[in-house]
């Protein structure tokens, strides 16, 4: 038996944070021009993708009236098909995926998020568009259980890498978009600006082959040789006897018997056994997520604010900056876990936290009492820190509590925590969004 040590490489550091950034930003993308696509193509001409919306659009409202809505639907619908598809695949794929070689599942992932670009882009009507989310959650789906599984095979701080990029992802995405759309600064059409996007999947293909060091453990896929495009078992009795539910404090060692990569091969039940522990952490992470997704695609939507108190924005830029102060926080709490391991009662705490924002805008979006909108901003930017925060120390202990033999299983099946959360926020935010838009006529 070999113990290796896995220490700090610079490479493989910055390759995670590409794969973090990379593999969420065509997801954040969707979800940010996700008003622009209901808004578009919910009107008889598809011209506004083209043409940036009207003149309206871009100038702010001095006098917004009694609460309204729009005759929209709710960007829940773009959530749900920005989430479903990835909640299927991480339920499914880590069942059986590592029989398959990374390499062959990172270009999927590349091409997956390359073609959603190109579909929404070029869409002529709404279901296309909604196919082409389709393929970017499918493709953030998969990446997520793919490069989760691969930092098993690095060193633990490949985990902070790797949610620093997610949260790196959320800031670049929201605030791209909203600065290549803004009228105050580049004024380009959502279909230009979704074109221009296709560089990061470019920069995503070459990270794997070219930054990232490869290591033994992991399986080298040779395209020609047929042999090599599964991943072999290992046949050894060793791991017969592997305590699931045991701790375990690794510090990076892997234990080695073999000079050739190999995966293990668990049953279905010995599976269902890692999942059970894992489940702390999965139940947490799925309402923070459920109520911080609620706020994103049902709230947001319904929160708008005139000129004097909305810093001169138009209406389609407020929701634009909702997402890039959100993301913002998303990325502030997910870089510190470098820097800040959050004990365990805290990731107990921040769902009921999360939830009490989500009051907040609840209230909000009904009430309309907070009168500025640089407090929703605050309370925004607060609830990407609560949600980060959530899912980087989740990994993270996730990835020093498991063995080197059921972690990479355990960080694939555990990122389906945030996606249930995500995915019961898509629904609840079509019904909260179309209740409130009932409730208005009643109440003004």
């Amino acid at each position: 038996m070999v113990v290796v040590k896995r220490n700090n490489n610079v490479r493989d550091l910055i390759a995670f944070w590409i794969f973090g950034l990379s593999n969420n930003f065509a997801y954040v993308i969707m979800l940010s021009a996700a008003d622009d696509i209901i808004r578009s193509q919910s009107s008889h001409s598809v011209e506004d993708m083209n043409n940036n919306s009207t003149i309206d659009s871009k100038q702010c409202i001095e006098d917004l009236g009694k609460p309204r809505c729009e005759k929209y639907m709710s960007t829940g619908a773009i959530l749900l098909a920005d989430i479903l598809p990835a909640l299927i695949i991480k339920y499914t794929l880590p069942f059986f995926m590592n029989r398959i070689p990374f390499g062959f599942r990172h270009l999927l992932v590349c091409l997956l998020q390359a073609f959603s670009y190109l579909f929404v882009a070029f869409s002529p009507n709404i279901y296309v568009s909604l196919f082409g989310v389709v393929l970017a959650a499918m493709g953030s789906g998969l990446g997520e259980i793919c490069y989760l599984a691969l930092s098993s095979h690095y060193a633990k701080s490949t985990i902070a890498a790797w949610s620093s990029g997610t949260g790196g992802a959320g800031i670049a995405g929201a605030l791209a978009y909203a600065i290549l759309t803004e009228p105050k600064f580049f004024d380009l059409t959502p279909r230009i600006a979704l074109i221009v996007m296709l560089i990061v999947p470019t920069i995503f293909v070459i990270t794997y082959w070219l930054i990232l060091t490869p290591v033994s453990t992991v399986h080298k896929m040779n395209l020609f040789k047929i042999s090599s495009w599964v991943v072999p078992v290992h046949k050894s009795n060793e791991f017969e006897n592997i305590n699931f539910n045991k701790k375990v404090d690794n510090k990076d060692k892997i234990n080695i018997n073999y000079e050739i990569a190999y995966t293990q091969n668990f049953s279905l039940g010995e599976k269902l056994r890692i999942i059970f522990p894992l489940l702390r952490y999965m139940i947490p992470l799925s309402f923070v997520y459920f109520a911080e997704y609620l706020i994103n695609s049902g709230l947001h939507q319904l929160i708008h604010f005139n000129c004097s108190h909305g810093f001169s924005l138009s209406l389609e830029s407020q929701f634009r900056w909702y997402m890039a102060l959100y993301q913002s926080g998303v990325f502030f709490s997910r870089t510190s876990i470098a820097f800040i391991k959050l004990p365990i009662f805290v990731l107990y705490l921040l769902p009921f936290l999360q939830c009490l924002n989500l009051a907040i805008f609840l209230i909000q979006s009904i009430n309309q009492f907070i009168p500025y909108i640089g407090i929703i901003f605050i309370l925004t930017f607060i609830e990407g820190i609560f949600g980060g925060a959530s899912y980087a120390n989740t990994f993270d202990r996730i990835h020093k509590e498991t063995s080197f033999q059921t972690r990479e299983f355990s960080l694939s099946i555990a990122s389906s925590g945030d996606s249930i959360g995500i995915s019961l926020a898509g629904f609840a935010s079509i019904i909260v969004h179309n209740y409130i838009c009932q409730l208005y006529p009643r109440l003004y």
